[in-house]
């Protein structure tokens, strides 16, 4: 994935929220089964025998590549996101990819084909120790962190995070939204309680006593 090339993305400290702790522990993985796992521009390309990828468009040219290096690469494929986020992730398309392995957790493919299997991806583990501590009752009442995303697709949520937020920016002690790419937004409601991006999620919900998240998709 560009941005991450030369192992960077092994690193857990390179992004927000320690979302990149899953390749971390994938790699520590590997490593405890005598394997070598690097970000592929840290091989020749016809010396990759198995090629795990999580964003299919953003990662074609290395793909492409490879597989041309090296036709009996295995591939695995991660995708993460839900259709209404990347199109290309329609149950219908993913399920003809030609793909050794695809792990998803996404229940309307996983496990209907022989190569697709479930599997919920794994979170950052919070570490209790970690977690800022503030007296309960000095913290603000509610909030939710989720991205601008509208979506028509079947099973999105958006919706119903949308109508969270019109119920409790309604009620005396309001909420507080963030997030990227509401000033797009025509909602009335919205500038009431959005305040703004989150560089850390920990470290905006730490000030508060409850905090609204719903997945991006039913499944």
């Amino acid at each position: 994935v560009k941005g991450y090339e030369q192992n960077q993305i092994f690193d857990v400290s390179g992004h927000r929220d320690n979302f990149l702790e899953r390749f971390y522990l994938l790699r520590e993985c590997f490593k405890k089964n005598d394997m070598e796992c690097q970000t592929s521009d840290m091989y020749m390309p016809e010396d990759i025998s198995i090629l795990i990828f999580h964003d299919i468009m953003n990662s074609l040219d290395v793909i492409l590549t490879v597989i041309k290096a090296n036709p009996l690469v295995q591939l695995v494929y991660l995708p993460n996101e839900p259709s209404h986020v990347i199109p290309f992730h329609d149950s219908t398309i993913l399920a003809k990819l030609p793909i050794d392995l695809m792990l998803t957790w996404n229940d309307h493919i996983a496990n209907k084909h022989p190569h697709i299997l479930k599997c919920n991806l794994g979170q950052p583990v919070i570490e209790k120790n970690k977690i800022p501590i503030k007296p309960f009752g000095k913290k603000k009442f509610i909030c939710s962190i989720f991205a601008y995303k509208p979506s028509k697709a079947p099973g999105t949520l958006f919706n119903e995070r949308v109508d969270a937020i019109d119920f409790f920016h309604r009620q005396p002690h309001g909420i507080d939204l963030y997030g990227i790419g509401w000033g797009a937004s025509n909602f009335s409601f919205i500038p009431l309680s959005y305040k703004g991006p989150c560089k850390n999620k920990k470290e905006v919900q730490k000030d508060y006593k409850f905090s609204i998240a719903y997945e991006n998709v039913e499944t």
